[in-house]
This record gives structure tokens, sequence and C-alpha cells, in this order.
């Protein structure tokens, strides 16, 4: 059953995607997530709750920008940030403290704070006032997001690893895009590739571990 959820996801992913290119209605979006979630769940024999989570408020924060209202935006936001700030949660529960590298610990400090400050200077001063908060909150939470990811190296299975840092990686890239787009008048381009990218590798990785 676990396969029928994956080719379900792929198919309708591919489609959205090129429906998005194409400007045309989205009529797969809103299966994406629930599709995800069932491949998950029929996949393992332990549900993690915050992955769950996870991809729930990722669905909400899908359906909420689909529908493009007002607030569209910034409801969206929210939703997308409690979703990354479960999958950090989630994340620090697969290593213990005191097995940290400093090789580990000081190139993710050095790295992610660089993209934090570069981002934060590219995009908030096309932000408006209401919301430059906001924004700079969710810049920090996806960062700190993946490098919680990156502090399970060494400390859960290489291909696990693997596939749940890159993809808070390509979270990190979507969320971007979308910020390009929202604020700087950029392409709508990668953006749902990526983000599907970044959901599917994290959920693969969790399956890798049970």
């Amino acid at each position: 059953m676990n396969h029928v959820f994956l080719g379900l996801f792929l198919i309708s992913g591919i489609i959205d995607c090129w429906c998005n290119a194409k400007k045309r209605m989205r009529f797969c979006k809103p299966f994406l997530i629930p599709f995800l979630l069932g491949y998950y769940c029929s996949s393992v024999s332990s549900i993690q709750p915050l992955l769950v989570c996870g991809l729930l408020f990722g669905w909400f924060g899908d359906l909420v920008m689909l529908a493009k209202g007002s607030n569209a935006l910034e409801g969206g936001i929210l939703c997308f940030l409690l979703g990354h700030l479960c999958y950090g949660l989630l994340f620090i529960r697969d290593y213990r403290l005191e097995m940290l590298s400093p090789w580990a610990v000081l190139p993710g400090v050095i790295g992610y704070g660089y993209w934090i400050l570069r981002t934060c200077r590219q995009m908030l001063p096309h932000v408006k006032r209401n919301m430059k908060f906001i924004v700079k909150l969710y810049i920090t939470i996806i960062a700190v997001m993946s490098f919680l990811a990156f502090l399970r190296i060494g400390q859960v299975l290489p291909l696990s690893f693997l596939s749940v840092w890159f993809g808070s990686l390509f979270f990190c890239f979507s969320d971007h895009r979308i910020a390009c787009r929202e604020f700087l008048n950029g392409p709508d381009t990668w953006i749902m590739e990526t983000y599907l990218t970044a959901q599917l590798l994290i959920v693969v990785g969790y399956i890798l571990i049970q």
C-alpha cells in the first residue's frame, strides 16, 4: 500500500508542478501532503507524531496559499513556521548533546549564521514594516531547523542523515524562492519542485531508521 501512496504523491506532484508552470487550476495540490502522509504511515511500524504534525502544518499552509486571500501570505508563513518548529523538535530527539562534535557544530553555526544575515539583508529592505518581524523570525527558524538536521550527522544512519539534511536544505531553497517572488518580484519557478522534494526526503529519512 505504501507504494500506491508514493506513486499517487509523485504523479500528483508532477501534475501540480506542470499546472503551476502553465498557470492552470491546481486541482492536485490539496492531495499532495495527504498522499505523502499515507506513504509515511503505511511504511513504518511506529509513527513519529512530530513528523505528522510537520506534514499537517505544511498541508494547512498549502491550502491557505492556494486560497490566495488577503492574508494568504501571512497565514501560509505561520503554518509553515509551525511545521518547521515541529521538524526542529523532531531532529533534536535523534542525537545526544554529549556526542555532538565541535567539528559539526562550529561550521554549522558559521554557515547558517551567514545565511541568516545574508537573507535578512537581501529581503528586509523590501518587506513592509508590519511584516519585518515575522520574516526575520521565519528566516531564523528555518535556518535553525536545517542546522538541527545537520547535527544528526554521525548519530543516525548515514542515508537517513543525508536524506533529512538535504530535505531541510531544499526547504531553505524553496522558501527563499517564495520570498524572492513575494518581496523582490522574482520568478515563480522551482518553488513547488523543491518544496515537495524537501517533504519527501524528510519522510524517507525517517522511514529509513524504522
